[in-house]
């Protein structure tokens, strides 16, 4: 029987991708997270599948918190946090905003709508390497951290290490754009999966850029959404 794209990407968000895209992480996922945006965990799995990487977590359409994010950062971990608060409820975005405040010292602002504020419609990224996305409608502006892309001149994404990893924020979805095989997010993703900030992302170089790591062998991303969806 044949799928519509609607029913595939339900049921996509809905398979236990950390399981299979990835080895066993003995650290607790985030389960207190769930994904507001399936169609933005369906292009994360896409182009994350059979890709090994290191300690790279990402956590597409977030909606909620969780403390064990925290804890994944501290412990050596680079995770991708994508909000999905635009698309969730009004508690799931007042506990996000509490979580990366308390957590990681980042303020987020409430979503706006991208095309209504007559805003340029792309996603400029230039961490770890530039990169020019399509916005997906609405976008969620942070302050904290080292901005790393902005929709005009909306700060939207920032990068915020943390004992011995790092989190990086994005307010405005890429998973969709990866989804669609959109060729500037996928080498964008490529970039972010083959140089994560360590420990040494705390110090800066001469030029003030961040130190990035080597990549490492033989370790995996995790995508780690739960499966109940918003």
């Amino acid at each position: 029987m044949s799928l519509s794209r609607r029913n595939f990407l339900r049921v996509l968000a809905a398979a236990p991708l950390g399981r299979a895209l990835a080895r066993a992480d003995p650290a607790a996922p985030p389960f207190g997270v769930t994904c507001a945006l399936p169609e933005s965990r369906a292009g994360f799995a896409r182009a994350l599948m059979g890709q090994a990487t290191p300690l790279v977590m990402a956590l597409p359409g977030a909606a909620g918190w969780d403390d064990a994010i925290e804890r994944h950062v501290r412990g050596g971990r680079l995770v991708i946090f994508e909000s999905g608060a635009a698309f969730g409820d009004a508690r799931c975005f007042a506990e996000q905003r509490a979580g990366l405040r308390s957590a990681f010292g980042l303020t987020i602002d409430e979503p706006v709508r991208l095309w209504s504020e007559n805003r340029p419609p792309y996603l400029d990224l230039v961490w770890p390497a530039p990169a020019r996305i399509r916005d997906f409608s609405f976008a969620i502006a942070v302050r904290g951290g080292e901005v790393v892309g902005r929709i005009g001149g909306l700060p939207v994404a920032a990068l915020r290490p943390a004992g011995d990893g790092a989190l990086l924020f994005l307010g405005s979805p890429v998973g969709p754009a990866l989804g669609h095989a959109d060729p500037e997010a996928r080498a964008w993703l490529a970039s972010v999966v083959d140089h994560p900030p360590t420990i040494a992302a705390r110090s800066r170089s001469a030029a003030g850029a961040i130190t990035r790591a080597a990549p490492a062998a033989h370790s995996a991303t995790t995508i780690a959404v739960n499966t109940s969806i918003v």
